[in-house]
């Protein structure tokens, strides 16, 4: 067995007493990069009353986006924008090409 870690056409050949079979189909391995962590900002005062908001955007272009308040998923926060109306410490992991980044800011 072996474990590809990098993109590559991949064969291999078995080796028996001196003698090698042909070289088996070629399979096509493709490793996608991890995207980098976005960055979040605020269009507004992260402070404010009970029954307000602020609006946390990320300017990461993505296949998808996933909102967290601390280590909690948010469920349904799947935007580029979140409003956030409770405290919390808001972080956003984005998906591109099927990988996902680090968490954000």
């Amino acid at each position: 067995m072996y474990t590809a870690t990098e993109s590559g056409s991949y064969t291999v050949k078995i080796t028996s007493i001196s003698c090698e079979s042909p070289a088996s189909n070629p399979i096509s391995v493709t490793v996608n990069p991890i995207p980098d962590a976005a960055v979040i900002t605020a269009e507004g005062q992260t402070t404010f009353c009970a029954g307000g908001a602020v609006v946390l955007k990320t300017s990461a272009l993505a296949d998808s986006y996933q909102w967290y308040n601390g280590l909690n998923l948010i469920a349904g926060a799947t935007q580029q924008t979140y409003t956030a109306t409770e405290s919390g410490s808001y972080t956003v992991k984005i998906t591109s090409i099927s990988c996902e980044s680090p968490a954000s800011n």
